[in-house]
């Protein structure tokens, strides 16, 4: 498989982000519905590592948003966002969580449909 079967690339003001391409009849393409797993774990791109959480530019924030089929409790989801913003978001620059927050997941049939509910602004560390 060619990565150009999976990855969108966007250019953002000379920053190249690379997103998952999303096909809406089929969603992942590295899912595997046999096992119930990833394909990639171990490479896994910033959407994969938040599912089901997101983050969207809502009125100029970061906001954490989830998606609705999830079935997750809130305080499952506060765990979530916890563990995400101490050892996931670190690890991108605050430009780069801005541009994907902005065009990482449009074309993603759940986000368009709006199968997703608000849950809280994002906490980003100072050295972000």
């Amino acid at each position: 498989m060619h990565s150009d079967e999976f990855v969108r690339k966007l250019d953002l003001d000379g920053h190249e982000l690379n997103t998952l391409r999303i096909v809406p009849e089929r969603g992942c393409v590295f899912f595997d519905k046999q096992t119930g797993k990833c394909g990639v774990f171990a490479q896994q791109p910033l959407d994969c590592r938040l599912f089901p959480l997101d983050i969207d530019l809502i009125e100029g924030r970061l906001t954490w948003i989830v998606y609705e089929h999830c079935g997750l409790s809130g305080g499952a989801i506060d765990k979530m966002i916890e563990y995400a913003e101490t050892n996931i978001l670190e690890r991108f620059a605050r430009e780069e969580i801005l541009a994907y927050s902005k065009y990482g997941k449009r074309d993603m049939t759940l986000y368009c449909d709006r199968h997703w509910t608000v849950v809280k602004p994002v906490e980003l560390r100072p050295s972000l």
